[in-house]
Protein backbone atom coordinates (compact mmCIF):
# COMPACT_ATOMS: atom_id res chain seq x y z
CA UNK A 1 0.00 0.00 0.00
CA UNK A 2 2.87 2.29 -0.51
CA UNK A 3 1.24 4.48 -3.22
CA UNK A 4 0.13 7.87 -2.04
CA UNK A 5 0.56 10.98 -3.24
CA UNK A 6 -0.80 14.51 -1.61
CA UNK A 7 -2.64 16.43 -4.69
CA UNK A 8 -3.97 19.13 -3.14
CA UNK A 9 -5.90 21.25 0.01
CA UNK A 10 -9.14 22.79 -0.63
CA UNK A 11 -11.95 24.24 1.16
CA UNK A 12 -14.80 22.07 -0.60
CA UNK A 13 -14.40 19.56 -2.51
CA UNK A 14 -16.12 21.04 -5.57
CA UNK A 15 -13.09 23.18 -5.89
CA UNK A 16 -10.98 20.38 -5.51
CA UNK A 17 -12.37 18.62 -8.43
CA UNK A 18 -12.43 21.83 -10.41
CA UNK A 19 -8.49 21.85 -10.27
CA UNK A 20 -8.49 18.03 -10.41
CA UNK A 21 -10.81 16.64 -13.15
CA UNK A 22 -9.15 12.80 -13.35
CA UNK A 23 -10.39 12.24 -9.78
CA UNK A 24 -14.21 12.93 -10.43
CA UNK A 25 -14.92 9.12 -10.75
CA UNK A 26 -12.59 7.96 -8.20
CA UNK A 27 -13.91 6.44 -4.74
CA UNK A 28 -13.77 8.85 -1.61
CA UNK A 29 -12.20 7.68 2.04
CA UNK A 30 -13.06 10.66 4.48
CA UNK A 31 -10.70 10.11 7.88
CA UNK A 32 -13.18 12.19 10.78
CA UNK A 33 -12.32 12.79 13.91
CA UNK A 34 -11.49 15.48 16.44
CA UNK A 35 -8.42 17.75 16.26
CA UNK A 36 -5.37 15.72 17.26
CA UNK A 37 -7.13 12.75 17.45
CA UNK A 38 -4.15 10.81 14.58
CA UNK A 39 -5.65 11.28 11.40
CA UNK A 40 -2.50 12.63 9.33
CA UNK A 41 -0.13 9.89 11.55
CA UNK A 42 -2.34 7.19 10.45
CA UNK A 43 -1.82 8.27 6.88
CA UNK A 44 1.54 8.28 7.13
CA UNK A 45 1.67 4.98 8.87
CA UNK A 46 -0.83 3.20 6.60
CA UNK A 47 0.99 4.67 3.07
CA UNK A 48 4.68 4.35 4.61
CA UNK A 49 5.98 7.27 3.33
CA UNK A 50 7.92 9.41 5.38
CA UNK A 51 5.62 12.57 6.45
CA UNK A 52 3.38 12.81 3.66
CA UNK A 53 0.72 14.18 5.82
CA UNK A 54 1.74 17.06 8.02
CA UNK A 55 1.81 16.29 11.66
CA UNK A 56 1.33 18.50 14.28
CA UNK A 57 1.33 18.98 18.29
CA UNK A 58 -0.98 21.89 18.31
CA UNK A 59 -4.71 21.18 17.67
CA UNK A 60 -5.89 22.62 15.14
CA UNK A 61 -3.76 22.91 13.04
CA UNK A 62 -5.35 21.62 9.29
CA UNK A 63 -7.85 23.78 8.66
CA UNK A 64 -8.81 23.08 4.84
CA UNK A 65 -9.56 19.39 3.32
CA UNK A 66 -5.85 17.59 2.44
CA UNK A 67 -6.16 15.06 -0.48
CA UNK A 68 -4.45 12.22 -1.76
CA UNK A 69 -4.21 9.86 -4.58
CA UNK A 70 -3.35 6.48 -3.32
CA UNK A 71 -4.71 3.01 -5.02
CA UNK A 72 -7.62 2.77 -2.84
CA UNK A 73 -8.99 5.70 -4.81
CA UNK A 74 -8.88 9.25 -3.40
CA UNK A 75 -8.38 10.02 0.81
CA UNK A 76 -9.96 13.37 2.08
CA UNK A 77 -8.54 14.18 5.52
CA UNK A 78 -11.39 16.79 6.71
CA UNK A 79 -9.66 19.08 9.13
CA UNK A 80 -10.49 18.25 12.86
CA UNK A 81 -13.00 19.18 15.21
CA UNK A 82 -13.88 20.28 18.39
CA UNK A 83 -10.74 22.80 19.13
CA UNK A 84 -11.78 25.33 21.30
CA UNK A 85 -9.62 28.27 20.26
CA UNK A 86 -11.47 28.32 16.58
CA UNK A 87 -13.33 31.04 15.67
CA UNK A 88 -17.24 30.92 14.69
CA UNK A 89 -15.89 31.69 11.46
CA UNK A 90 -13.67 28.49 11.33
CA UNK A 91 -16.16 26.25 12.76
CA UNK A 92 -18.82 27.05 10.29
CA UNK A 93 -15.69 26.81 7.47
CA UNK A 94 -15.24 23.19 8.72
CA UNK A 95 -18.88 22.39 8.34
CA UNK A 96 -19.34 23.35 5.05
CA UNK A 97 -16.00 21.34 4.07
CA UNK A 98 -17.55 18.43 6.44
CA UNK A 99 -20.73 18.80 4.29
CA UNK A 100 -19.31 18.93 1.07
CA UNK A 101 -17.95 15.83 1.12
CA UNK A 102 -20.50 13.61 3.53
CA UNK A 103 -23.49 14.82 2.04
CA UNK A 104 -25.10 13.31 -1.33
CA UNK A 105 -22.22 12.37 -2.32
CA UNK A 106 -22.36 9.48 -4.68
CA UNK A 107 -18.63 8.82 -4.64
CA UNK A 108 -18.36 8.58 -1.04
CA UNK A 109 -16.50 4.71 -0.30
CA UNK A 110 -15.89 5.19 3.57
CA UNK A 111 -15.99 7.18 6.43
CA UNK A 112 -13.54 6.59 8.40
CA UNK A 113 -14.38 7.83 12.14
CA UNK A 114 -11.59 8.03 14.45
CA UNK A 115 -11.83 8.40 18.35
CA UNK A 116 -9.03 8.48 20.78
CA UNK A 117 -9.05 5.13 22.37
CA UNK A 118 -7.66 6.34 26.18
CA UNK A 119 -10.95 8.67 26.43
CA UNK A 120 -14.89 8.43 26.10
CA UNK A 121 -16.27 9.77 23.45
CA UNK A 122 -16.55 13.70 23.17
CA UNK A 123 -19.86 15.57 22.84
CA UNK A 124 -18.99 16.35 19.18
CA UNK A 125 -18.06 12.48 18.84
CA UNK A 126 -20.93 11.78 20.02
CA UNK A 127 -23.07 14.43 17.93
CA UNK A 128 -21.43 12.77 14.71
CA UNK A 129 -21.43 9.54 15.01
CA UNK A 130 -25.24 10.33 15.55
CA UNK A 131 -25.13 11.40 12.01
CA UNK A 132 -23.29 8.85 10.67
CA UNK A 133 -26.59 6.19 12.20
CA UNK A 134 -29.37 8.70 10.51
CA UNK A 135 -27.70 8.76 7.26
CA UNK A 136 -26.76 4.95 7.25
CA UNK A 137 -23.56 6.20 5.82
CA UNK A 138 -20.91 3.37 5.65
CA UNK A 139 -18.22 3.70 8.02
CA UNK A 140 -15.26 2.34 10.63
CA UNK A 141 -14.70 3.16 14.10
CA UNK A 142 -11.05 3.53 14.38
CA UNK A 143 -9.78 4.14 18.00
CA UNK A 144 -6.15 5.71 17.66
CA UNK A 145 -3.50 6.03 20.08
CA UNK A 146 -3.79 2.31 21.22
CA UNK A 147 -0.26 1.66 22.06
CA UNK A 148 -0.33 4.23 24.55
CA UNK A 149 -2.10 1.93 26.46
CA UNK A 150 -1.65 -2.05 27.94
CA UNK A 151 -3.74 -4.74 26.17
CA UNK A 152 -5.96 -5.05 29.10
CA UNK A 153 -6.62 -1.83 29.27
CA UNK A 154 -7.09 -1.48 25.06
CA UNK A 155 -9.41 -4.08 25.47
CA UNK A 156 -11.55 -2.46 28.43
CA UNK A 157 -11.34 0.83 26.54
CA UNK A 158 -13.27 -0.84 23.20
CA UNK A 159 -15.99 -2.63 25.02
CA UNK A 160 -16.55 0.93 27.14
CA UNK A 161 -16.73 3.00 23.88
CA UNK A 162 -18.55 0.34 21.88
CA UNK A 163 -21.26 0.32 24.96
CA UNK A 164 -21.55 3.81 25.02
CA UNK A 165 -21.65 4.45 21.28
CA UNK A 166 -24.18 1.22 21.05
CA UNK A 167 -21.46 -0.42 18.43
CA UNK A 168 -20.01 -3.91 18.27
CA UNK A 169 -16.37 -3.92 19.78
CA UNK A 170 -15.69 -6.26 17.00
CA UNK A 171 -16.83 -3.98 14.51
CA UNK A 172 -13.92 -1.42 15.82
CA UNK A 173 -9.97 -1.20 15.17
CA UNK A 174 -7.42 -0.59 17.60
CA UNK A 175 -4.83 1.40 15.81
CA UNK A 176 -1.53 2.08 16.66
CA UNK A 177 1.64 3.63 14.75
CA UNK A 178 3.75 1.50 16.46
CA UNK A 179 2.61 -2.42 14.81
CA UNK A 180 0.62 -2.78 12.24
CA UNK A 181 -2.51 -5.68 13.34
CA UNK A 182 -4.73 -2.28 12.57
CA UNK A 183 -3.62 -1.48 9.63
CA UNK A 184 -4.04 -5.33 8.38
CA UNK A 185 -7.11 -5.00 9.51
CA UNK A 186 -8.38 -1.32 8.08
CA UNK A 187 -6.54 -2.73 4.60
CA UNK A 188 -8.83 -6.00 4.52
CA UNK A 189 -12.44 -3.83 5.27
CA UNK A 190 -11.78 -1.35 2.62
CA UNK A 191 -10.93 -3.86 -0.24
CA UNK A 192 -13.59 -6.28 0.74
CA UNK A 193 -16.56 -3.46 1.48
CA UNK A 194 -16.61 -4.53 4.95
CA UNK A 195 -18.23 -1.50 6.95
CA UNK A 196 -20.42 -0.58 9.32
Amino acid sequence: MAFIKFLSSATHIADFLKKHPDQKNEPQTVLVGRSNVGKSSLINHFFPIKNIAKTSGTPGKTSLLQCFSTKLGLWIDLPGYGFAKTSKKERFSWKKSAESVLENNPRLHCILFLLDSRHPPSPLDLLFHDWLKKTDSPYIILLTKADKLSLPQQNAQKQKIAQILKEDPASMILYSIRDIAGKTQLLYRLKNGTFT
